[in-house]
């Protein structure tokens, strides 16, 4: 009888390990693994439809640019780092609007953050941030301050100026040019 008894005590404890063992699978299903294309699905999902389409834009604006006045014809992710550096170079300093006006600072600063974005989709070697692209971030930060010739708030708001903390401050009366 005492073996009867072990045995019901042991059914049970393996009765309660097994639904136990159960719960665990049903919590763990949650944690199920995922393919590396439905990470890239979910990602793609995640942009932003605007910035897909700007992006586009300005890498075939580019690569047109390249076309035309370089005679490059391939992908932007293919073109070395250094030979990369001398066309946006050239690019920004010479890159013009449709109807032959220059370029907002702001709109070359979208440029090159969608030339970014690009090099960054398709793994490229290095980013522009990076030393190698120096000649080129330079020559956009020289053609922006040439546009500009001051601060972007300034030219919005004429009567305003940026506090110490960058706040924006209502000047009583107008900016003196």
């Amino acid at each position: 009888m005492a073996d009867d008894t072990q045995r019901d005590r042991g059914a049970e404890a393996s009765a309660k390990t097994s639904s136990l063992m159960k719960k665990q699978l049903i919590m763990n299903d949650r944690d199920k693994p995922v393919s590396l294309s439905d990470v890239q699905v979910f990602i793609d999902q995640q942009k932003k439809a605007n910035t897909k389409r700007a992006t586009n834009r300005d890498v075939k604006n580019i690569q047109r640019w390249l076309a035309v006045n370089k005679f490059e014809l391939r992908p932007l992710f293919l073109v070395e780092p250094e030979l990369l550096d001398e066309y946006l170079s050239q690019l920004y300093i010479s890159i013009r609007k449709a109807d032959g006006g220059e370029y907002e600072p702001g709109s070359l600063d979208q440029l090159r953050a969608s030339l970014e974005r690009h090099l960054l989709d398709n793994k490229y070697q290095t980013s522009l941030r990076d030393r190698i692209f120096h000649k080129s971030q330079k020559d956009c930060v020289t053609k922006s301050k040439e546009k500009l010739g001051k601060p972007t708030h300034q030219r919005l708001f004429p009567l305003t100026k940026r506090t110490r903390c960058g706040r924006m401050a209502i000047l009583a009366t107008p900016v003196q040019k």
